[in-house]
């Protein structure tokens, strides 16, 4: 699933897509971008959500339009599902971070962050908790939108959160970092503790980052022309892909985490699993 001007689902390698999600975004009058996407993970529902502030959900099976919510001011960063795909958590730039039943076009709950930059977030697999980041890390109750609790540094320094996702089980939570002091790293942290139990350093800032399937491995997009898998328990770099001078974007597993998509300049790339 690929986002951008027209979104589109693909077959792994096939230079095709399957389906081309037209005329998504004209409605403002000028066209916006699919900035963000998710499919659940049983495969039955997709979020698509624009620079227009809309989040539209459909059967992914059928390619049939459901809901066009009208989630956020100034455009939608992150679309999540829970595991079970009955709860949607979305997030943009004005700031809130908002939970929805997939089936309903009324939201669970309106999470204000107090911050007027742009927020990106994810919801637990179990569909309880919300973790919303920028300059902060925090979690929500995706129920009644009610402070959880923070993600602390043991020694506090501003951060610059790029990305922020769930680990598989939900007992983790990576965040991506670029900060004006080039940290650059991808941060692993415990739920139980709320403190980071991994630092993965790279050279430069770090975009974008995802948990394999079974949660043993992450995978990385640098700010350079590399993305690394890492292997989560030893802290240890595993592999190291070069882009040949474009940078990554994005990276993604695939459901089976035999295959890594790694994005860059509007072309996705596949490559197998270490050790496969």
């Amino acid at each position: 699933m690929t986002g951008g001007g027209e979104p589109k689902i693909w077959k792994g390698a096939a230079t095709e897509p399957l389906h081309t999600f037209e005329g998504l975004y004209p409605r403002t009058g000028t066209p916006v971008d699919a900035e963000a996407v998710a499919v659940s993970r049983d495969g039955n529902w997709l979020a698509i959500g624009g620079g227009d502030g809309i989040v539209h959900v459909f059967d992914f099976a059928a390619r049939e339009p459901l809901q066009a919510i009208e989630a956020h001011d100034n455009g939608v960063l992150s679309v999540a599902f829970s595991a079970d795909g009955k709860m949607l958590a979305s997030s943009g730039y004005d700031g809130k971070v908002k939970t929805w039943r997939t089936e309903t076009a009324e939201p669970v709950a309106v999470i204000d962050t107090k911050t007027e930059k742009a927020v990106r977030c994810d919801i637990s697999p179990d569909g309880k908790t919300v973790v919303s980041a920028w300059d902060e890390v925090l979690l929500w109750d995706a129920e009644n939108g009610e402070s959880a609790g923070a993600l602390k540094l043991s020694e506090p320094r501003v951060i610059s959160v790029r990305e922020v996702k769930f680990s598989p089980d939900g007992t983790q939570v990576v965040t991506t970092d670029a900060t004006v002091d080039f940290e650059n790293a991808a941060m692993i942290w415990s739920l139980e503790s709320k403190k980071v139990v991994a630092t993965l350093k790279h050279e430069f800032g770090v975009q974008s980052a995802a948990f394999s399937p079974d949660g043993r491995l992450l995978a990385t997009a640098d700010l350079d022309v590399r993305a690394r898998i890492w292997d989560i328990a030893a802290q240890q770099l595993v592999q190291t892909i070069e882009e040949e001078d474009v940078t990554p974007n994005m990276v993604a597993w695939s459901p089976d985490g035999k295959l890594l998509a790694v994005a860059s300049d509007g072309i996705v790339r596949l490559y197998g699993k270490p050790g496969t």
